[in-house]
């Protein structure tokens, strides 16, 4: 992300209009700088994209939590009282 970008993401009044993103637009090409590419940032962003979002254990269920009585508030007291007529 460059300056910029992170300028008008904290700032977006300074934006002239609406920004509109496409899932077609394409990156730019990785910069080669003196003849060389950086490898790390190339790694790290093929290892983060093959990394599942949502990690399971092989086998294993999602188990809901039993429901448990909710604690007794502070106005538990005041709902047990009988109405007045």
């Amino acid at each position: 992300m460059t300056w910029r970008a992170t300028v008008l993401t904290i700032f977006p009044e300074m934006l002239p209009g609406p920004l509109a993103f496409s899932l077609a637009d394409e990156d730019d090409p990785d910069p080669v700088i003196d003849g060389k590419i950086d490898l790390g940032a190339l790694a790290t962003e093929f290892f983060a994209l093959g990394l599942d979002p949502y990690p399971r254990k092989p086998g294993v269920e999602f188990v809901a939590p039993a429901e448990s009585a909710p604690p007794d508030s502070p106005f538990a007291a005041l709902a047990a009282r009988p109405a007045k007529r």
